[in-house]
């Protein structure tokens, strides 16, 4: 099994040399503290993949026109967390009406489901203006990068995460 940072970096190569001659983005997904060793919901090995980016920020400066990096960034009572629903069990299933309300006894009773979803409970992980939710100190930053936040919604409106 290829692991995580050698494929994030052989799928960088792949896309480098498809678009020679035009522009390129580097995309660099989640590297969180809370996805990193220590974290909340740490992925084994999850700090290898740094010096890998690094690296290729680095080596192939030139030939990228984009860094874009998304970031978790959850509401500390986020509808995936198993914080809030104590007593469930590792999924649970979410009904929404047709404007993306989740229909629930607090907020919304819904006369007509539109929408079903199979939610899988998380830890309570990259919480808001926390240090979880920090990219890691290691990571290569530049002010030009573009960062894209991710499941910000709460418990009102269909997660985005």
């Amino acid at each position: 099994m290829i692991s995580p940072c050698w494929l994030s970096a052989l799928t960088f190569l792949s896309l480098l040399e498809l678009t020679c001659g035009r522009q390129t983005a580097l995309l660099i997904i989640d590297v969180q503290n809370c996805f990193l060793p220590g974290g909340s919901l740490a992925v084994t090995g999850g700090d290898q993949v740094i010096p890998v980016i690094n690296n290729i920020r680095s080596e192939y400066k030139a030939n990228i026109s984009l860094v874009v990096l998304s970031q978790d960034w959850h509401c500390s009572d986020h509808i995936s967390f198993k914080s809030q629903h104590k007593s469930a069990g590792p999924v649970i299933q979410l009904s929404y009406d047709k404007s993306g309300s989740l229909c629930d006894g607090n907020n919304n009773n819904c006369t007509e489901v539109s929408y079903n979803l199979t939610q899988h409970l998380w830890p309570d992980h990259c919480v808001m203006n926390t240090p979880s939710a920090n990219f890691s100190l290691n990571l290569t930053l530049e002010p030009s990068d573009l960062v894209i936040r991710k499941g910000y919604n709460c418990k009102d409106q269909l997660p985005s995460n």
